[in-house]
């Protein structure tokens, strides 16, 4: 039986994975569109932090 505290940080992880995802999808299309390095930095932000959300996800999923 999982704890309460693996529910909340696998919920967690999801949503930070999700959150993640769609920062670097949306800064993605931003930095193709204005040809700017600062904005794939944050696309790469993006995606650093959507495998930091997946990684804690699968952690609390064990």
């Amino acid at each position: 039986m999982k704890g309460f505290n693996e529910i909340k940080t696998a919920r967690a992880g999801l949503i930070t994975a999700v959150c993640g995802a769609a920062t670097c999808a949306l800064f993605s299309v931003l930095a193709i569109q204005e040809q700017s390095l600062l904005l794939l930095t944050g696309a790469a932000a993006g995606a650093f932090y959507g495998k930091v959300g997946f990684l804690r996800y699968k952690k609390g999923d064990e």
